[in-house]
């Protein structure tokens, strides 16, 4: 006997976002997903922070999860974090979910690290 194949396909609601969306409703999903704007601030060394996205990729029948940013940096090279597989049903699960795993690895700044900024000084790298 050999074995068997995942018969599952993936289906492109769980991961590609709706055809005829801008800029500002994928920002939208990925602040929601998230938690707010400020629990997508990526810790970065020797800055800040940046904002980061999460990604959502298929590969072979399933659906891995990557955190993304930008460098402050010279050359503005973006960087990112592996956070897994993901096996939600909706794009909006799958990226919850991915935002969960960042926060629980500590790629994320912690709300207590946030709350102690000064009000109208931004901690996203620009």
């Amino acid at each position: 006997m050999g074995t068997k194949r995942n018969p599952t396909t993936v289906r492109d609601e769980q991961w590609r976002t709706p055809p005829g969306s801008k800029k500002p409703a994928h920002t939208i999903d990925q602040d929601h997903a998230a938690g707010g704007r400020e629990r997508r601030i990526v810790i970065v060394d020797g800055a800040n922070g940046a904002l980061g996205r999460v990604a959502l990729q298929p590969r072979y029948r399933r659906i891995y999860a990557e955190l993304r940013w930008q460098a402050s940096e010279p050359g503005y090279e973006t960087k990112s974090a592996f956070l897994g597989e993901v096996r939600e049903r909706s794009r909006a699960k799958n990226l919850a979910e991915a935002w969960r795993r960042a926060h629980a690895e500590g790629l994320t700044q912690p709300l207590a690290a946030q709350a102690d900024s000064q009000p109208g000084q931004s901690s996203v790298a620009r």
